[in-house]
């Protein structure tokens, strides 16, 4: 059983904007997550907004918030082929695999950012840093399994909370191992740029742009290392291995006659393993994606989407690290597909 107890107020003095909000959740069986150190079954989630009005286009923010996330039931009991929840039997009736099940993983953030907004032109610009504890992400384990386990799967695991500091000399390997340091660090920066459908008024070809945007963001990912008697290995995980470090999106809507509107999303995506050098083979990701839409009367839409126009290959994560296993997962290649929508 679950109690919430939610709070939410917003306050404007000139031209300051106060939004903050909390959540208090106490579970009363905790048992069912199968959780450990949970040493409190009382939990508290907030957050606050601050936005400053230089003018009636430009307004400046801050947000700050603090959370959590419980373990899910897959993460705690899953039992596939490559796929091990940290409390499946597999791994909990067998000393060599035997391990403890997952802590609660929490998350703080801040952003800072600029909106301009003058009704021809939006740009949003923003920096950010999330930092994660316990953060929970499937690791990849190649070591030597029973038989009813397969020799590469992913097992879910929390990346433990530590510091990699060279500079303080403390140890021989030059770390310090703390609760109170983050097991993942993200820092990044967004942008995003939209001319208005107002920006193209009196000219003939332009303004029948319906929508016009070009976003960017940047992100990096540095995470803890792994302690193997007491040397610092780095690992592998399904997710925090395999983000995006660039991805930059061009996404437009032009109105043709008949009533037609050609959309179209154009994507450069970076993946952080292929910056791996010794992935000579790999390649960033650059794919056009259209569609096709026609608005009938009595609020129809028939839409035509080719997906991956290029017919490009590529994979969405780095699978294993094995020789034998083919690391990566393959998306399908280009796609067409028709819709219809009405609405009631």
């Amino acid at each position: 059983v679950t109690y919430v107890l939610t709070y939410d107020t917003e306050c404007t003095r000139k031209n300051f904007q106060y939004n903050y909000g909390f959540s208090l959740n106490t579970y009363t069986e905790s048992n069912l997550f199968n959780l450990k150190n949970l040493q409190t079954k009382t939990k508290l989630a907030l957050g606050w907004d601050v936005n400053y009005k230089f003018s009636d286009n430009t307004k400046l923010y801050h947000s700050y918030n603090y959370g959590y996330r419980l373990p899910s039931p897959h993460e705690l009991y899953a039992n596939t082929a490559n796929m091990i929840g940290s409390s499946s039997s597999s791994l909990i009736d067998n000393p060599i695999t035997s391990r403890d099940t997952l802590s609660q993983e929490r998350q703080i953030s801040y952003e800072y950012g600029i909106n301009i907004d003058n009704h021809r032109l939006r740009l949003d610009f923003a920096m950010f840093y999330i930092a994660g504890y316990n953060t929970i992400d499937w690791k990849y384990d190649d070591n030597n399994t029973p038989d009813d386990l397969t020799d590469d799967r992913w097992v879910a695991d929390n990346i433990e909370n530590g510091a990699n500091n060279s500079e303080t000399g403390l140890n021989d390997n030059g770390l310090i191992w703390s609760e109170d340091y983050p097991s993942i660090n993200t820092n990044g920066h967004k942008i995003r740029f939209s001319l208005l459908p107002k920006a193209f008024d009196g000219k003939p070809l332009l303004q029948r742009f319906s929508r016009f945007d070009i976003s960017y963001i940047f992100l990096n990912v540095d995470k803890s290392a792994v302690l193997v008697n007491d040397v610092p290995e780095d690992a592998t995980y399904r997710y925090i291995s395999n983000y995006f470090r660039h991805q930059a999106v061009l996404n437009t809507e032009y109105r043709l006659p008949w009533n037609l509107y050609l959309g179209s999303v154009v994507r450069y995506e970076e993946p952080v393993v292929y910056l791996n050098p010794q992935n000579e083979s790999s390649f960033s990701r650059f794919k056009i994606d259209l569609h096709l839409t026609s608005r009938f009367l009595f609020a129809t839409e028939m839409t035509l989407s080719i997906n991956n126009l290029l017919n490009r290959s590529y994979y969405d994560e780095n699978e294993s690290t094995s020789s034998n296993v083919d690391p990566e997962i393959w998306l399908p290649v280009r796609t067409i597909n028709i819709a219809i929508k009405k609405s009631l």
